[in-house]
């Protein structure tokens, strides 16, 4: 598995950047960026946040490596709600997350989710109409991604 330093410094030599240029980008000197990318130091997510923007990694998957990974977690869901958003109908996702809510766990959800994902009044919409077989299956994978640890 690739550290955060590593995966840095991988996405930097793509890009063609010095450490001194990538510093300039980022506002951080070259050293403070050298020892993220040897593993010496722990990035908070702030930097994460801006080495992210400026190397076009996605910000959960850096935060994900450096170890923040319940913050990882809440990034990713709110890139996935962000990505549906003028899809989704905000009503019927805000009942279906309150179904989401009362599982006790991602095994029980899955279990349920015939249950859950189909009942009429929290059955997602995708442009006006409810989600076929297989979009519900797109969100089960999804969800599958965002709660890693209960696989």
């Amino acid at each position: 598995m690739e550290s955060v330093g590593e995966r840095i410094k991988q996405a930097r030599k793509d890009k063609g950047y010095t450490l001194a240029a990538l510093g300039e980008k980022v506002s951080l000197t070259h050293g403070y960026l050298s020892n993220i990318e040897n593993g010496n130091r722990q990035p908070s997510p702030e930097v994460l946040k801006s080495l992210a923007e400026t190397l076009n990694i996605p910000y959960s998957e850096l935060l994900y490596d450096a170890g923040y990974k319940a913050l990882a977690k809440d990034v990713r869901l709110s890139e996935a709600v962000d990505d549906f958003s003028d899809e989704i109908d905000i009503k019927s996702y805000v009942l279906a997350a309150q179904a989401i809510n009362h599982a006790k766990d991602l095994h029980t959800l899955l279990e349920q989710k015939e249950h859950i994902l189909l009942v009429e009044n929290v059955a997602p919409l995708y442009k006006g109409h409810t989600l076929s077989q297989e979009d519900r299956e797109r969100i089960l994978k999804m969800l599958e991604i965002l709660f890693p640890e209960y696989q």
